[in-house]
């Protein structure tokens, strides 16, 4: 947590939150929503938009690496993605 560096893992669960307020999409890494063991990665509403695709459709069932900052969010490490340029796809 707090450190800049890379995650790699299958994207098992994703979800476009357009209910909450922020509307956020998900991609959870490992472990499907709700278990304490997944690691998200968040798009927010603000940079969806520099998606070709939707993110949560295109990554979903892939292997992907992530870059950038690890925070906490309830107990969960998560990491905002802003550019498609801070995910690699592994296969």
């Amino acid at each position: 947590m707090g450190d800049i560096t890379t995650v790699c893992g299958p994207v098992v669960d994703t979800q476009w939150a357009t209910e909450s307020q922020d509307k956020p999409t998900i991609l959870n890494i490992g472990k499907e929503y709700p278990d304490p063991n997944r690691f998200t990665v968040v798009i927010s509403i603000h940079n969806r938009g520099n998606f070709p695709q939707a993110p949560e459709r295109y990554y979903l069932g892939k292997t992907i690496c992530v870059t950038g900052l690890i925070y906490p969010y309830k107990g969960v490490p998560q990491m905002s993605v802003e550019d498609p340029s801070q995910i690699e796809e592994l296969d």
